[in-house]
């Protein structure tokens, strides 16, 4: 790899979630009844944009950040920022990420059926990066499919970089591939660095089938450390998939965390959570894809997570 992993993500990433994500204004298919996947024009006028939700997930492109809001079928209400998608490009060394440099994109719907909606997204990064990623969304399916391509005059990419960053907001605590368990609770604490720092970080570049599952414990309140936007841990089990292997020169990284990155938020009751995933490409991979599923919207019935809901309460862990 052209740069180490650890001086390319100071330049990739600034605090995901650093800016309130609530959508302003009255919102298209509030209670979720719409199933059929729709575009439509942003109710947000100080973040003008195109919207897509299928009642289920609803997408937001926001100041760089692709942030994935989720409908609860139980709660019968609309959870927003529990997910959320950036990226990142090197071009002659020249490192620059959708967050970090506020790349908005622009927002073509190309077909919208019935089952089925698709849109391209066009990333034109400063650094000459070009980059294509086409959404995929269908009918009441709590799935999305993201494929990129190299965009049309694009310079030569040597790294581009996908992150998944979920952060304190649903304070995962289990992250699970073939073979291995990674468990927020026995990752040995405190851990080094601080806020505006990268803490507890893991490198791979063994892992065959790049499938991940990942999820925190449900509680019936939000966590009082967390900003108010961030709502109750819903215990999602999360499903995260890349289409194509590690390569040679590939990695796959997670980070670990005991403090938020941001310096005027309170610490949340529930300590560490795992942050976000990576998967780094040594150059670019066009047509990668990258499925993100929701394959339970609760883990009451996975983990004890219907006790902690009747109680009410976050588990603290130090």
């Amino acid at each position: 790899m052209r740069l180490l992993l650890s001086a390319m993500l100071l330049w990739v990433l600034v605090p995901a979630g650093c800016c309130v994500p609530a959508p302003a204004g009255p919102l298209p298919n509030a209670d979720g009844s719409r199933k059929t996947p729709a575009a439509y024009e942003s109710p947000n006028r100080k973040e003008p944009g195109i919207w897509v939700d299928n009642g289920v997930i609803r997408v937001r492109a926001r100041a760089g950040i692709t942030w994935f809001d989720v409908f609860h079928p139980d709660d019968k209400r609309w959870y927003v920022g529990k997910n959320n998608l950036n990226m990142s490009t090197i071009v002659n060394g020249n490192q620059q990420g959708t967050e970090a440099h506020v790349v908005v994109p622009e927002i073509e719907v190309v077909r919208e059926e019935r089952d089925e909606i698709e849109l391209l997204y066009k990333y034109r990064f400063e650094n000459g990066a070009n980059i294509d990623v086409t959404l995929f969304v269908k009918t009441g399916e709590p799935e999305l499919r993201f494929v990129v391509h190299k965009g049309k005059g694009s310079k030569e990419i040597e790294q581009f970089v996908w992150l998944v960053t979920f952060g304190q907001g649903e304070a995962v605590q289990r992250l699970k591939w073939k073979g291995k368990l990674v468990d927020a609770a026995k990752l040995k604490t405190p851990f080094r660095g601080g806020r505006f720092q990268f803490q507890h970080i893991e490198k791979y570049d063994d892992i065959k089938a790049l499938d991940f599952h990942f999820e925190g414990d449900e509680t019936a309140e939000p966590d009082p450390g967390n900003p108010k936007w961030m709502t109750r841990v819903l215990g999602l089990d999360q499903h995260v998939t890349w289409s194509k292997s590690l390569r040679k020169g590939d990695k796959f990284a997670f980070e670990a965390r005991d403090q938020p990155w941001q310096d005027t938020w309170d610490m949340p009751q529930v300590t560490p959570w795992i942050e976000g995933l990576w998967v780094i490409r040594d150059g670019f991979l066009d047509g990668d894809e990258m499925t993100f599923r929701i394959e339970d919207f609760s883990n009451s019935g996975r983990g004890g997570g219907e006790e902690k809901k009747r109680k009410g309460k976050s588990k603290r862990r130090r």
